[in-house]
Formats: structure tokens, sequence, C-alpha cells
């Protein structure tokens, strides 16, 4: 991890008659990356009843809405919540506890992985699942709501948002992160930008950008890229990422820059910092996509919501 996070007490997992009562509600993707949900669900059953919880597994539809499946589950008392997807199930997950201090346990399934690969979370879920087990902490992580649910990730309109669209779940499946580096190599040579009305804490530009970014969290996906230097889920600020660029030529400058941490002195990147709130809109139907979801168009407006998820992650040496 690029931070170290605050640490939240530890959550202590071993097995008692009292914690032999408590259940853990699993948000599971039944279509995500992995296409092995039916030995995962047997790895977390084994797991999850090892460390003293009665699972209890859900597997999203497309017809539910898995954050409020969530929220009833945490009001009737379940102490644990694992999210086995991508980061549009994790999100979903992460929207039904917010405010509250019912941890969640990620299990990385999807295409990117971003917010796992932020946290420290290992990608395979053999790993994942000791978690329970091994050194750990509790770190409590800021989110963005959008409307009624809470983005972890990212938030963006513009070139990626199209490209995300047209990378559709087979080709993400059979060609994983290539699929999205192949569209945005066509949306590029397109040379599309717009006009965006971006409020940032009440300040109001106007700005012309291919590309407009929310993040709370600094993973890209892409090898060791980052969005930037300081992006920390857990310091109470979102940043906003406005590239300026249209070219091929401008966007490979653009990666060489990111390649050598140095994005934050291009003049083709303007960047914010969110602390209350915010609103991007351009004229152009474009989709406004929340941590690889669907989640508007044209419009998006964020509200910065401090420390509250509870994460369960790895621990580090010395904590």
């Amino acid at each position: 991890m690029a931070h170290q996070p605050p640490m939240a007490p530890a959550l202590h997992l071993a097995p008692s008659p009292v914690a032999a009562t408590r259940t853990a509600l699993v948000v599971m993707n039944p279509v995500a990356g992995l296409g092995r949900s039916s030995e995962v669900r047997e790895l977390l059953r084994e797991n999850l009843t090892a460390a003293g919880f009665a699972p209890a597994i859900y597997e999203t539809n497309g017809r539910d809405n898995p954050s409020r499946v969530v929220r009833n589950a945490v009001d009737a008392g379940c102490a644990l919540v694992v999210a086995v997807g991508g980061d549009g199930t994790v999100s979903q997950a992460a929207s039904g506890i917010v405010g509250s201090t019912v941890p969640l346990l990620i299990i990385p399934a999807g295409t990117a992985n971003l917010f796992a690969r932020e946290m420290g979370v290992p990608l395979e879920v053999e790993a994942a699942c000791r978690i329970l087990w091994e050194d750990h902490r509790l770190v409590d992580v800021d989110v963005m709501r959008v409307g009624g649910r809470v983005c972890l990730c990212k938030v963006s309109l513009g070139v990626y948002s199209l490209v995300a669209d047209k990378a559709g779940r087979p080709a993400k499946r059979r060609f994983g992160r290539l699929a999205y580096a192949w569209w945005l190599l066509r949306e590029a040579l397109q040379k599309r930008s717009w006009t965006f009305d971006i409020t940032v804490d009440g300040r109001h530009e106007r700005l012309r950008a291919s590309m407009v970014w929310a993040v709370n969290a600094g993973e890209v996906g892409f090898g060791s890229l980052r969005w930037g230097e300081g992006i920390d889920p857990t310091d109470g600020v979102v940043d906003l990422i406005v590239i300026r660029t249209a070219t091929p030529t401008g966007y490979l400058s653009l990666l060489w820059r990111a390649l050598l941490r140095r994005t934050d002195d291009s003049p083709e990147v303007v960047r914010r910092s969110i602390r209350k709130q915010a609103s991007i809109s351009t004229r152009t139907k474009l989709p406004v996509r929340g941590d690889g979801e669907v989640i508007g168009r044209t419009r998006v407006e964020i509200d910065v919501v401090p420390r509250a998820v509870r994460v369960l992650v790895p621990g580090q040496p010395n904590d």
C-alpha cells in the first residue's frame, strides 16, 4: 500500500460460544470475473464458520437493491459483511453499512479490483479469506455519496466512461483490463473533449476536458500507475482530476508523466480537493460511472462522507 491509514481497534475473530451466534452476510456477484462461484462459496463457508460466524449468502441478481439487503441485515444485528465481486459489488455492499461499526471484508473477484488493491487486500480468494485468521486491522475509509449510493474508488465522466460502456462483460472476462486499453486507444484517436461545469466546495469553473474524475483511491489498475501522489481514502478529502488533453500525443505524454509519477506538474492536468461537495455536468449526454457501474447521465453531485465505512484489511508490521 502507498500509505499507512489510521488503525481502528482490531476485530477479534477467535471462535467462542458468543461468536458462534454472529451472522456474516456475504454479498456475492455470481457473474464476477472468477467464474468459480461454487468454490468461492465453499471457501467462505469454511472460513466464516471456523471464525465463529454463521454465514448467510446473498447473490446479486440485477433486480434487488443490494445496499438495502445489507442495511436490513445490519439493522437486524449482522456482525460482518463480506463483498465478493468487483468494485461495483464492493461499493453496493458498503452503501448498506455507512455510518455503522459493522466491518466489511473484501474478496476480490472483478476485473480491476481497485479498492482491494488500494487497501492491500490479496487478490487471491484463499488469501483474502485468511484475513479472518491472520494479523489484521480495521481501517475507517471515506466514501463519495452519490444519490442513494456510495462510491469507494472513483466517479467519472468523459472518454473513460464511454470506454467502460463499450468494454462489455464478455470482453472483460476474456481479456481483463486489456479490454479497456483497446477501447481507450480507439477513443483517443477520435480526439474528443467536452465543456464541463465543475463546482467544488462552492467554487465554480468551466473547463474543456476529455475526462473528469473524482477519485478516493489512487490505484489506476494498470501496473504501478496511480492517479497522483497523496491520494488517500482515509484523509477526509476526495481528489478531482481533470484531464485536458484530447490527442494521442497528449495521452502518451500524460502516460509518460504518470510512469515518472509527475502528473501533478502537467499543464494538461487540473487537480482540486473536494472536502465537502462537488458537482460536475456537461450538456452532452455522457454516462456517469461510479466504481464500474453507470450511475447517471450528464450530471453528478458528490458529497464527501469521511470515515464512513470500516474495512477489514491485512495488518502491517509493527502495528
